[in-house]
């Protein structure tokens, strides 16, 4: 790794977003420093691992849709799914997908960078919530 790429390296490991690589099986092949803490998981377990595993199980196929759908031309997408944590705590997040090819537009690997939107997602649900009954928040607790 030259100089420049190692300073990335660093910039990568230390982001407070969870970032991970997975090849065209969907086996995770790199992963940052705060997606091996969320999964409560060592680098050398995450490895190898099925990347889709990590979801719900009943979003699985639209999320092997949605990073099939991606090609040269349309290279990324912003989707939002549920994340099986493997304490079994479900999070939903939110996932910036791409696909990254080389020069000659062969497929080399996708990069995948994420956040937990769960506590937003729920603020949300509530304010619509609020907004149909606007006297039920003056009751809660």
């Amino acid at each position: 790794m030259n100089r420049g790429n190692e300073g990335y390296h660093y910039i990568v490991e230390d982001l407070s977003e969870f970032v991970c690589c997975f090849d065209m099986m969907r086996l995770i092949t790199f992963a940052n420093r705060a997606f091996r803490n969320f999964v409560d998981m060592k680098s050398g377990e995450l490895v190898g691992e099925s990347f889709q595993s990590f979801f719900a199980e009943e979003s699985r196929d639209a999320l092997e849709c949605q990073v099939a759908s991606l090609t040269r031309g349309n290279p990324s997408t912003l989707i939002e799914h549920p994340f099986k944590k493997p304490d079994g705590e479900t999070r939903r997040l939110q996932l910036s997908l791409r696909a990254i090819h080389d020069l000659q537009g062969r497929f080399m690997e996708y990069h995948c960078l994420s956040s937990d939107v769960t506590a937003l997602r729920r603020f949300m649900e509530r304010q619509e919530d609020s907004n149909k009954d606007p006297g039920r928040l003056l009751h809660e607790k």
